[in-house]
């Protein structure tokens, strides 16, 4: 969820970013993978997350703001922020940006796979451990399928990101990531596990993230998450791990109707990073 930084402040950046989304999340949620679903048109979904990062003794507790509307019925406009306090408590503003989501197809449960495409850039502004001088430049692929119960759901992005520093240095880095998202239980409650190389928009960020989440989505209009994660400091020379960082947080996703049709509506967007309401919460 773009952060270029010391080795402690790759991790911090991720929980920034991947907050909330939700997603393309950095602000942690149960979804850093993104999902083939946009925020529906006329609805704006505000995500937020604070987070504790932990990495060789040093506590980093950050925030997470990510915002998305939709501005037609493929497309999504987003917004994303972070701020902090970074490994000597001082107050740290990362990277902004801006995101577009262009929804090729709805995953139709049993059926067909989702399919979208996201293009975005995280700009050259703020201060502080969390603030990169690099301007970086992402485009993913989200995929996603949802069985016709619509209790089990995968998803999958793939993408590259690009890096430009002031010196004329420009930094390269492929995205991956997957997920798999449950809802074993009558409660309306989303368990998921995901595996990927964290954020597109931290373009420094970890090879290796995994993450476990939960959201509550009973309520008529928010969505609740809790999620512990863990970043290994991963050795490719010698293929060892040297330290295991880890993050956890919580977050909520609020949904509001703003124009057009979805001003006589109620309840949860289709989209916005997980932030799905299966049918049989719907009623």
């Amino acid at each position: 969820m773009t952060i270029a930084m010391t080795r402690p402040w790759i991790r911090g950046a991720i929980l920034l970013f991947v907050l909330l989304l939700a997603a393309p999340a950095l602000a942690n949620r149960p979804f850093n993978t993104d999902d083939a679903r946009i925020v529906e048109h006329g609805e704006l979904d505000l995500e937020t997350e604070i987070a504790l990062d932990v990495n060789r003794g040093d506590l980093t507790p950050l925030l997470g703001i990510d915002a998305g509307i939709g501005l037609a019925n493929l497309l999504e406009a987003r917004v994303f922020m972070g701020l902090g306090l970074d490994a000597e408590q001082e107050f740290t503003l990362a990277n902004p940006g801006v995101e577009a989501k262009l929804l090729i197809h709805r995953p139709v449960p049993g059926d067909m796979v989702g399919v979208a495409f996201v293009a975005g850039a995280a700009l050259p502004v703020g201060t502080g451990g969390a603030y990169s001088d690099a301007t970086t430049l992402y485009g993913y692929i989200p995929l996603s399928a949802v069985n016709r119960r619509e209790t089990v759901e995968l998803h999958a992005n793939v993408g590259y990101a690009i890096g430009l520093l002031p010196d004329d240095n420009t930094s390269f880095r492929a995205h991956w990531g997957a997920a798999i998202a449950s809802r074993p239980f009558t409660a309306p409650v989303m368990l998921a596990f995901e595996v990927g190389s964290s954020d597109p928009r931290d373009i420094l960020g970890p090879d290796v993230e995994i993450r476990l989440g939960a959201r509550y989505e009973g309520l008529d209009a928010v969505d609740l998450d809790a999620f512990f994660g863990l970043l290994p400091d991963y050795n490719f020379v010698d293929g060892s791990v040297e330290a295991w960082p880890w993050t956890i947080g919580v977050g909520a996703t609020f949904n509001f109707a703003l124009f057009g049709d979805a001003a006589s509506r109620s309840g949860h967007s289709q989209g916005a990073h997980g932030l799905v309401v299966p049918s049989r919460y719907r009623e």
